[in-house]
């Protein structure tokens, strides 16, 4: 839990809430968790691939439908994999618009608590291209 680390971790509640949010961990339940790198990419694959596939507007999607459809992709091990929204939000943050990004009325609804998920094309290019150069050769 946060107050186990608080007394275990030499560092003030501020700076140990900044090393969980900047880093692979992810609350769920009141455990903390590492979030490995390979499941982070899986999820984050997944979810850019359902957004592609259902042609939902990235700039818009709906968090929690999202999160029904990557749980749908993990099948069997969805809620060992991706158990709540906070995990698919940590896998997914790498290609998301900062909320300081977002201007208008939209702005209101995304970010870390807002229904809505806003992914940013550039950074969805470059996770693509990214996977592509992971794989080996055919």
């Amino acid at each position: 839990t946060t107050e186990q680390l608080e007394y275990r971790v030499a560092a003030s509640p501020t700076e140990l809430r900044a090393i969980l949010d900047a880093g692979p961990f992810v609350e769920h339940r009141g455990v903390w968790r590492l979030l490995p790198a390979a499941l982070e990419r899986e999820i984050l694959d997944a979810a850019t691939s359902v957004v592609t596939a259902l042609a939902w507007d990235p700039a818009a999607v709906d968090a929690a439908a999202l999160l029904r459809e990557v749980q749908q992709h993990f099948g069997d091990q969805a809620l060992a994999c991706v158990p709540s929204l906070a995990v698919l939000r940590k896998a997914v943050r790498s290609v998301l618009v900062l909320p300081t990004e977002v201007s208008g009325a939209q702005g209101d609804q995304v970010g870390a608590a807002g229904p809505l998920l806003s992914l940013d094309a550039p950074r969805v290019r470059r996770f693509r291209a990214l996977q592509l150069l992971r794989e080996p050769p055919a």
